[in-house]
């Protein structure tokens, strides 16, 4: 979870948990197998891609690693939208403003950089 969504989502229809992902410590919302598609956390929006933020501080999208085994979608990337990843770059873009949300997207980032090498996906 983004920083401000934990507030918004803690109670209702996702378990969260928190995990430590590098240095920092972060929410992380569980689905019990459906939700209100309007209240989803943005990385549940974005998903299969990942908003990537580079070392010189932009950010481009990628396919999300972690996706790679279980989103038929990525196998066939040609079915993802262009409009849909221009708007998940904005929207990434005015979220990376904050600093709470650059450091988050810059641990994702680092972390999708360990999964990549793990998996040479």
């Amino acid at each position: 979870l983004l920083p401000g969504e934990y507030k918004l989502l803690k109670k209702g229809e996702y378990k969260i948990k928190k995990k430590k992902i590098g240095k920092e410590k972060v929410y992380f919302a569980i689905c019990r197998g459906s939700c209100s598609r309007g209240k989803r956390p943005f990385m549940c929006r974005v998903y299969p891609l990942l908003p990537y933020l580079n070392k010189d501080g932009t950010i481009k999208v990628i396919a999300d690693p972690r996706a790679g085994y279980l989103c038929p979608l990525l196998s066939a990337q040609e079915y993802i939208d262009p409009g849909f990843k221009k708007a998940v770059k904005k929207a990434s873009e005015i979220l990376i403003r904050d600093n709470d949300n650059r450091r988050i997207f810059a641990e994702l980032s680092r972390t999708a950089d360990e999964y990549i090498k793990f998996t040479g996906n």
